[in-house]
């Protein structure tokens, strides 16, 4: 009797290898399904796009699409999430290299420029709000750009010598809730672009005179 042959060892890195390329392989057909979906909700809204128009943009079969997503909600979700981590992104790259008080207008105004943008308009102004409700569109903007808004009003604070945590917690509510009207005045205005730069002096000024304290806040 012949002594038995051991086991082969390619066979599990090539095991390995084939997992990591269906790995790979998901993530890239989620990320075009949420592309895709992007482009087609900024243009048709939400009530105006079908998961079959998903499937004929992407060339993605039915049973992929709902492995990755149970449903249209749930992929409207994924791409407010990518839109939300985008205007974050945008407002941290606009905010950089100044003052806090200023990265902090800076940051407002890019928030504002991003809000009129026809990819991100309808996604994040006009079907985030009705789609999810308001509970989830609130959790998911604050890990993006509500937490890169509240991270600017903190720091500026400091940079002002406001250390009160009420007052620092007061002023994040009360610029973002006036952010998210601006954003919304200039979405529907005839012009949004004109409408954000009629804007921009009234944006500085307000973060100006509410971070002023013994003559701070002119950074």
């Amino acid at each position: 009797m012949s002594p038995s042959r051991p086991p082969s060892s390619r066979s599990e890195p090539q095991a390995g290898e084939r997992a990591h390329k269906r790995v790979d392989q998901g993530l890239r057909t989620r990320a075009r399904l949420i592309e895709e979906a992007a482009r087609l909700f900024a243009r048709d809204g939400y009530a105006g796009v079908s998961t079959q128009a998903v499937l004929d943009a992407t060339g993605v079969t039915r049973g992929a699409l709902y492995h990755h997503f149970d449903d249209k909600q749930a992929l409207f979700e994924a791409v407010f999430t990518e839109t939300c981590a985008t205007i974050e992104r945008r407002i941290m790259e606009g905010a950089a290299g100044t003052s806090y008080v200023g990265g902090l207008i800076s940051g407002c105004l890019v928030f504002l420029r991003e809000c009129v943008d026809p990819s991100i308009t309808r996604i994040y102004l006009v079907d985030g709000l009705a789609v999810l409700g308001w509970k989830l569109w609130w959790e998911i903007d604050s890990r993006h750009t509500l937490a890169a808004l509240e991270h600017g009003v903190d720091a500026a604070c400091e940079e002002a010598g406001i250390d009160d945590p009420a007052l620092q917690k007061g002023l994040f509510t009360l610029i973002s809730g006036a952010l998210n009207a601006a954003a919304l005045r200039a979405a529907n205005a005839a012009d949004p672009a004109a409408e954000v730069r009629e804007l921009e002096p009234a944006v500085e000024r307000l973060i100006r005179g509410a971070l002023i304290r013994n003559g701070l806040g002119q950074g």
